[in-house]
């Protein structure tokens, strides 16, 4: 959870799906987060397939920390059939008519962040570019609120993809691990 969600959260992974459960009223600040430590430049991907709340909205995020109130990019599909990305509380490009089941993409390269849409994962829309003064070390993930103070949304994702060229973490290797290896070389894991 992030900030004061007014009830505690939940995510859970099976059968190549998430459920994400949570309550909250603002995107960014109280709701349910789910995701993970990444650095640099950075991908995710993922088809919301449903909410269980018709006053829901859910979507993908990179954000700076896991703190409420910190800087974030946020592509967000609310239940009434609106699609919007936002940069902190400003909001950017709104575009009228998507419904779960809905793909959704963020991508950061350097302090550009791009926000996209499809309905098919094949054919995607940019919705917004934001230039994101982000750290290095963000946080991306699936995110859900139910904008209702005495409900859970649960949003079920599918299709997650997160793909970061510089995972944070990632060894260093400075010898060679085999005979015909070279120091120094990429190092694919």
């Amino acid at each position: 959870d992030s900030g004061n969600p007014c009830f505690a959260g939940t995510a859970a992974y099976h059968d190549a799906t998430w459920q994400v459960t949570g309550a909250g009223n603002s995107i960014g600040n109280n709701m349910q987060f789910t995701g993970k430590p990444v650095q640099g430049d950075v991908s995710i991907v993922a088809k919301i397939e449903n909410n269980s709340l018709s006053s829901a909205t859910s979507g993908l995020m990179i954000r700076e920390s896991l703190s409420a109130n910190t800087n974030f990019v946020s592509i967000n599909l609310y239940n009434n059939g609106t699609l919007n990305s936002r940069f902190n509380a400003g909001a950017g490009y709104t575009h009228h008519r998507p419904q779960t089941p809905w793909w959704l993409k963020i991508e950061r390269i350097g302090h550009r962040v791009f926000t996209f849409h499809s309905h098919d994962g094949v054919n995607w829309t940019n919705n917004s570019l934001f230039l994101a003064n982000l750290p290095l070390d963000t946080y991306i993930g699936l995110y859900t609120i139910s904008n209702n103070t005495s409900s859970l949304n649960t949003a079920t994702f599918s299709q997650v993809a997160i793909t970061n060229t510089n995972a944070s973490g990632a060894p260093q290797i400075n010898s060679a691990p085999v005979a015909n290896a070279v120091a120094g070389a990429d190092f694919n894991y």
